[in-house]
């Protein structure tokens, strides 16, 4: 079993962006999910939090848009 949890949240509507902490790669991944499916291909991953956090705002931004 993997070592991940997630450590924020965004949603509005039908829309989710997901920060989670990947222990067992040391990164984390940010996922964004629209109407409930997993849009994989725009998952992002790095090793330093705040660049995650300001990523999923982006990416929730964007998505909202």
């Amino acid at each position: 079993m993997r070592d991940e949890k997630i450590i924020e949240t965004l949603k509005d509507g039908d829309i989710r962006v997901y920060v989670i902490d990947d222990a067992h790669w040391g990164e984390f991944r940010v996922e964004l999910w629209i109407n409930g499916e997993h849009r994989a291909a725009a998952d992002y991953f790095t090793d330093d939090e705040l660049e995650a956090m300001q990523t999923a705002e982006y990416m929730f931004a964007e998505a909202a848009k």
